[in-house]
């Protein structure tokens, strides 16, 4: 569906019933329109505004299998997913917590032009490390993820795997609150893809844990530095990876 930037009445949208669209599995949501790249303040979050309204009259059917929302995107994503696109979001300022989707298998994220950092909101770990009593829980963050392509995210400088929450579990197990929860992050993660990140200055740690079978880096000169084979400072890191292309 596209021009829905222009669309005004949220009655309309509300029309197009798409959850009673039984057959539909694949759906694009196109909000883009030439005017919005000159807005700003007020006026862009007036956009916004009104893009959120449409999108949630809108409804997208919770049986899903591939979503793909330019411009904005919604927190509430359905959890049936197994394909999301991530494109043009270009006042998106933090990624929703995506690792909370259970069966999502490719994730691609483009032109996510004022996301800053990666941390425990994208993983989705932020309420998971509140005080339980288990003896031991496990958590898992995207479990199900196997490609992942991040193009383009020109302010992108941290990708953080656990950010401070490993200490605040620590410091509640020291008072008898609560055990070390077991995190998987990425458990099949097989393809990596980064290209367009200029300012991203490392990899999160938990990619050692991954069972990546391919990596590629192109036009990130910051990690191209740090990662070249061989002679890059953090090479060790990713040398046990089969496949690898850095340039």
């Amino acid at each position: 569906m596209h021009g829905l930037g222009n669309v005004v009445d949220v009655g309309e949208a509300q029309n197009a019933q798409l959850k009673k669209k039984i057959h539909l599995h694949d759906l694009e949501l196109d909000f883009l329109d030439e005017g919005q790249f000159e807005e700003k303040g007020e006026e862009s979050r007036r956009r916004m505004k009104s893009d959120l309204a449409v999108l949630n009259a809108l409804e997208p059917p919770s049986h899903l299998k591939k979503l793909s929302i330019k411009w904005v995107m919604s927190t509430a994503v359905n959890t049936n997913l197994k394909s999301l696109d991530i494109n043009w979001c270009i006042q998106l300022e933090c990624l929703p917590p995506l690792g909370k989707l259970p069966l999502l298998k490719e994730l691609n994220i483009r032109r996510v032009e004022n996301v800053k950092k990666w941390g425990d909101e994208f993983l989705g770990i932020e309420s998971e490390n509140k005080s339980k009593k288990d003896d031991c829980h496990i958590i898992n963050i995207f479990p199900n993820l196997r490609v992942l392509e991040i193009i383009y995210l020109p302010s992108w400088e941290e990708w953080i795997g656990m950010g401070g929450k490993r200490l605040e579990v620590e410091e509640e197990k020291d008072s008898g609150l609560v055990s070390d929860p077991i995190i998987k992050i990425m458990p099949l993660l097989e393809s990596l893809t980064i290209q367009g990140c200029h300012k991203l200055k490392c990899l999160p740690d938990f990619l050692r844990t991954t069972p990546l079978q391919k990596l590629f880096i192109h036009y990130c000169p910051i990690l191209k530095q740090r990662y070249e084979r061989e002679i890059g400072d953090y090479w060790p890191i990713i040398s046990h990876i089969p496949t690898i292309d850095i340039r």
